[in-house]
């Protein structure tokens, strides 16, 4: 974003204002990716033990689902901090790519390349509802 002459001194503080815009878009996108990351460790809270960590295709695109619609969400609450209102629209437009791509992963399996890593969570979950898993108190 440009500023008028009329309102600087100068031109030095023209570009001077525009990269504090950037900085401010630079900060955002900073801030969202770090959140991302961080809701991906977060993921494996849930894992009883240490050699269940595995890299999870399911867990990196519900993060994406997840750190998209945050960037859309502060984005709009935010929305007079930002001035920019094109660089806006990219954000918000990307952010919805981001969410309807990742959702689509997730829910088609389309990256998945064989049936076992899903017939060994079918076995798991059928041993649970029988009540024939190794730890009963979950049951």
């Amino acid at each position: 974003m440009t500023l008028p002459y009329f309102f600087c001194y100068s031109q030095n503080e023209a570009s001077e204002g525009e990269e504090d815009v950037m900085k401010q878009y630079t900060k955002f996108l900073l801030m969202i990716l770090v959140s991302t990351v961080i809701m991906y460790g977060l993921m494996y809270l849930n894992v009883f033990q240490l050699d269940h960590i595995f890299l999870s295709q399911t867990r990196l695109y519900m993060a994406l689902i997840m750190g998209a619609t945050m960037a859309i969400v502060m984005l709009l609450f935010m929305w007079s901090m930002y001035q920019n209102k094109r660089l806006n629209r990219l954000i918000l437009l990307g952010s919805a790519v981001i969410f309807a791509g990742s959702l689509y992963l997730v829910r088609s399996q389309a990256t998945q390349r064989s049936t076992a890593g899903s017939r060994g969570l079918q076995n798991r979950y059928q041993l649970e509802v029988v009540g024939l898993s190794h730890r009963p108190e979950i049951g």
